[in-house]
């Protein structure tokens, strides 16, 4: 059961609880209940830098992601291409040894 629960990422709890935060400041000013010198006015725009900090990790950790994950496949495609040139090299040496038994003319 423990193996199911997800880590979460403290970025993306960050930019929620960002998000969340000026949704609340912005509902409970909107009904009057917040009544705030302008100093406290700030709060919004704190929160809303945390919520861009917070989805701004979020989005360099998968561009990191992505570029690793670039660099594997040129691994890969160079690897592919090693496996065709002995598979070239191979079939060229079957060739030959087969004009040698005759089993090819």
């Amino acid at each position: 059961m423990l193996e199911k629960i997800k880590k979460i990422d403290p970025w993306y709890a960050l930019f929620w609880a960002g998000i969340t935060g000026i949704f609340i400041w912005a509902l409970l000013k909107s009904f009057r209940i917040i009544q705030s010198p302008p100093w406290q006015e700030m709060l919004p725009i704190f929160m809303a830098l945390a919520a861009a900090i917070g989805i701004a990790k979020y989005i360099v950790k998968y561009i990191v992601k992505i570029e690793v994950m670039d660099l594997r496949l040129h691994h890969v495609e160079d690897d592919i291409k090693l496996v065709k040139n002995k598979l070239n090299s191979h079939n060229q040496r079957l060739t030959k040894i087969d004009h040698k038994l005759g089993i090819i003319s």
